[in-house]
């Protein structure tokens, strides 16, 4: 059975409306989604009961956001409002995604706390809209096809076997509070300093570490963090770390972060990037990552240009934050103690806030007593006792310390026998 849409659009947006509608094409057709719009209601309905009944019915409402839309009475009082309602009665039933058209303040709205896409920005932001579009639809898309019985937030019962990405996730969640510790000193320290400036993370240690995860894991950690629990978070497209130092720090790096923000011009300078990445009404989690094997003479100098890059930014405008996280992934090189040895000496520029987390290292038994009581582990497996018992069968003697990597491959197979 299709999941059911509806659009809540203001009419002034129509336009943009039917642009987006074309991307969903092919997903009716294949039957994957049913969508409904005013637009749809016949002569001679009653088009309020009309519009009330597909929202009562629908599994997907999809809020096309703009200026126009928060000041539409309809929209705002009516549509949005009897939404909101179905998602508390029952969330399963009703979710809500803001589709951001134009840019607009929607902080004190009542949806302000749904996540919404395009995840960089407004489409009309977007030089090529139809890469908006897409985003949107596979969104959609992908939602959709997650659906059992052709809703599209059906849950697996409790005793399902959790999903493969949580199986993927949940084993890289032992204990690193003290890395969060350090992070939200710096964030407070910022927020003391009432400064709006991109904040540094630089994150380091053996590639058996899992750097992937554990910047997946600062994805989720950083809006709580940063106090901003309310506000969304996009993460671009990973930073690509140039192997050269060829010309200003502009030159160096304001292409390859342009690339992945998509909201400004290849050629732009910090000032341009920062107000490209301003357009997302949120927290912008920009990353990078480099290797220890490709550090050589001028590593260190690659981080100085970076630095330089950011320390020239404009300040971020209210409401947003941006934050950088800088992974390096030692490789059991020679240039391994180069690079500690040059983080131990570091020293952020007067013009950032930043931090050199400590070097992530192998997981002792102690460091997992408390990772049955994660929340998102937790939330697949409701039972830490049950859990706990189980990993006194993690470390084989001698072993003290495991990295990240085997112990994940080791606490996914206690996950699937559980």
């Amino acid at each position: 059975m299709a999941s059911k849409i509806f659009f809540s659009y203001s009419h002034a947006d129509t336009k943009l409306y039917k642009q987006l509608r074309k991307h969903f094409a092919a997903l009716e057709r294949a039957t994957l989604v049913q969508c409904f719009a005013d637009r749809q209601i016949l002569p001679g309905d009653e088009w309020d009961h009309v519009i009330k009944q597909a929202l009562d019915e629908c599994d997907l409402v999809l809020l096309l956001v703009s200026p126009d839309f928060i000041a539409s009475q309809y929209c705002y009082e009516e549509e949005v409002q009897r939404a909101l309602e179905r998602n508390r009665t029952d969330p399963n039933q009703c979710r809500i995604v803001p589709v951001f058209l134009r840019p607009c303040d929607f902080k004190h709205t009542a949806f302000s706390r749904f996540q919404g896409v395009p995840r960089s920005g407004a489409i009309t932001t977007f030089r090529n809209r139809d890469i908006a579009f897409k985003e949107v639809a596979t969104f959609v898309r992908e939602l959709a096809e997650r659906g059992a019985k052709g809703t599209l937030l059906a849950e697996p019962p409790r005793s399902a076997r959790p999903e493969s990405r949580a199986l993927a996730f949940l084993p890289h969640l032992a204990d690193r509070s003290i890395h969060e510790e350090r992070i939200a000193e710096v964030f407070r320290s910022a927020r003391q300093r009432q400064r709006r400036r991109p904040i540094l993370l630089i994150v380091h240690g053996d590639r058996r570490e899992c750097h992937d995860f554990f910047l997946k894991r600062l994805e989720r950690a950083i809006p709580r963090l940063l106090g901003m629990a309310d506000r969304p978070l996009q993460r671009p497209t990973p930073v690509r770390w140039p192997s050269e130092l060829r010309g200003t720090p502009e030159a160096v790096f304001g292409p390859a972060i342009a690339a992945s923000i998509d909201t400004a011009p290849i050629d732009a300078g910090a000032k341009e990037i920062v107000d490209g990445i301003c357009r997302f009404n949120g927290i912008t989690f920009l990353t990078a990552t480099t290797h220890s094997q490709t550090w050589g003479k001028r590593g260190g100098d690659l981080l100085n240009a970076y630095l330089a890059f950011w320390r020239d930014a404009p300040e971020i405008k209210p409401s947003r934050a941006l934050v950088l996280a800088l992974s390096i992934k030692y490789e059991n090189h020679s240039e391994d103690e180069v690079i500690r040895r040059k983080l131990e000496e570091f020293l952020c520029p007067e013009t950032l806030d930043g931090v050199v987390l400590p070097e992530l290292r192998p997981i002792t038994r102690s460091e997992l007593d408390s990772w049955p009581y994660q929340r998102e582990v937790r939330a697949v497996f409701p039972w830490p006792e049950v859990l706990l018992d189980r990993l006194d069968n993690v470390f084989i003697p001698p072993e003290e310390a495991l990295p990240m990597s085997e112990l994940a491959e080791r606490l996914k197979q206690v996950l699937q026998e559980t």
